[in-house]
């Protein structure tokens, strides 16, 4: 007829990355759908627990390594659950080869700390203002339940972490009139504004 027309593409599935989420389109956009607990990781490696993908659920998960363990659904040294002070760990059975420390507890460098972020030899809680992509953050301190939004090339999850409010390919996009998304100086979606288009 001459003219643009938008469909939703139900085909059109954004891959989150997550190998623990069924991706999906619907008229409100891409949505993630969370695997049951227990299900396979894609490759055959690895559980799906509570949305993410975890080395071992049982201890026969970690026979392939000798001496080691499953816990807090990792395979570590079984030196890990002696409540002792091993030479690699950075405090009492966390750290090092072991699970991550909980907050308070001693680190060398983020990886050994739950909280991803050791500041002056201590495991602390994530903050906005610390440098770090850390607890629910996508990017380095935004996006996730506690930051702000994302400026434009920081790593995002969903629209709602990046100020532009497109997250493509798990990265925050410039608005545009073609996005599906009221953004940037539109007065409807796609339409209005900057864009070609008047909205109706």
């Amino acid at each position: 007829m001459g003219v643009v027309e938008y469909v939703v593409d139900l085909t059109d599935k954004h891959d989150d990355g997550n190998d623990c989420t069924v991706d999906q389109c619907d008229d409100s956009g891409p949505t993630h759908q969370v695997h049951p607990d227990g299900t396979g990781c894609r490759g055959g490696k690895g559980y799906c627990v509570a949305g993410q993908c975890v080395e071992c659920m049982y201890q026969a998960d970690c026979a392939i390594t000798a001496n080691a363990v499953c816990e807090q659904h990792m395979c570590v040294p079984a030196s890990c659950i002696d409540n002792r002070l091993g030479s690699d760990e950075t405090d009492t059975d966390c750290g090092g080869p072991c699970v991550p420390c909980a907050n308070g507890a001693k680190c060398n460098i983020d990886a050994d700390c739950s909280s991803g972020a050791c500041k002056a030899g201590r495991c602390g809680a994530p903050t906005a203002s610390d440098g770090r992509a850390n607890g629910s953050e996508t990017g380095v301190d935004c996006g996730g339940r506690d930051a702000p939004a994302c400026s434009g090339g920081e790593r995002c999850a969903n629209h709602r972490d990046c100020m532009s409010g497109v997250c493509i390919g798990n990265v925050c996009r410039a608005p545009t009139c073609t996005d599906g998304t009221q953004n940037g100086e539109e007065t409807g979606i796609d339409c209005g504004g900057s864009c070609p288009a008047a909205c109706e």
